[in-house]
């Protein structure tokens, strides 16, 4: 079968499973399964290819609504390609906002940090790959996910910047000093999991998506033991769901954070709330 026909016949496939980047799906379940770019496919759209059964596990994966980036085992992320899969939340561009407050924070500065509930390690190992002389601790309460966030620091020449720890946040605190405490925690409300689209329901880990009842457990947790090991004029900044971003403004006062500010993403929600200890 030509190439052309390949992707014309993926693509209605997927169209007829709702996905609605179909074409574009396509086309990078093709690019992976042929090990070429998507020049080459508009180029050679004449070409036969021999399909075999693990093209066909691709686009049945796809189909189910598996998201694209445990199919392809990568995601993109401020600009550096990272690994990933289903121990890990595959991360997003309302993140890099975070990342980028805590990169303007720290700048050429010999600071330390520590990201809590890192998964795939994108926070940690953007922030040191753009802060040459900061020190990092990454820490997540999933021995798999830790070992793919490993991999990620080590693949970006970070690994020697950076201590990652297994953790249970909510049964221990670490005993170390940071000049920032970052986390993207788990902030979903419990009853509105269920709800969500199934491309993120259905694949991506539950305990990476849940915040408790009301979405802001970890939120309390971590600024309530933040003075044990953030020093005073220390940073502590956050990425908040939807219409979270008061209630976590509240959180930081009520623990004695100052300057409190919350930064809005390219959408124009209100995605960071940060503090100074």
């Amino acid at each position: 079968m030509k190439i052309k026909d390949v992707l014309k016949n993926t693509a209605e496939r997927l169209k007829n499973a709702d996905i609605d980047t179909a074409k574009l799906d396509a086309s990078l379940l093709l690019c992976n399964f042929l090990k070429k770019d998507r020049l080459y496919t508009i180029i050679n759209a004449e070409e036969d290819v021999e399909l075999n059964d693990t093209f066909e596990s691709l686009v049945t994966r796809r189909e189910s609504h598996e998201p694209m980036q445990y199919i392809l085992g990568k995601a993109e992320f401020y600009g550096i390609e990272f690994k990933v899969n289903k121990n890990v939340l595959i991360p997003r561009p309302d993140t890099e906002v975070l990342v980028e407050k805590v990169i303007d924070f720290i700048g050429n500065n010999q600071c330390s940090f520590v990201d809590i509930g890192t998964g795939s390690g994108c926070i940690p190992v953007s922030i040191l790959v753009n802060c040459p002389h900061a020190r990092g601790y990454a820490i997540d309460i999933s021995p798999d996910a830790i070992e793919v966030a490993k991999d990620n620091a080590k693949v970006n020449s970070v690994d020697e910047k950076i201590i990652f720890i297994n953790m249970d946040i909510l049964e221990s605190f670490p005993d170390i000093e940071v000049d920032c405490i970052v986390s993207n925690p788990p902030y979903i409300e419990e009853d509105v999991i269920p709800g969500l689209m199934e491309d993120v329901r259905d694949y991506e880990p539950y305990i990476a998506l849940s915040g408790g009842k009301d979405g802001l457990v970890f939120y309390r947790r971590i600024a309530e033991n933040a003075h044990t090991i953030l020093k005073k004029g220390g940073l502590i900044a956050f990425e908040v769901g939807h219409n979270q971003a008061k209630a976590v403004e509240e959180v930081l006062v009520n623990n004695g954070f100052s300057q409190i500010e919350i930064t809005k993403d390219l959408s124009g929600i209100e995605r960071v709330v940060s503090g100074i200890r």
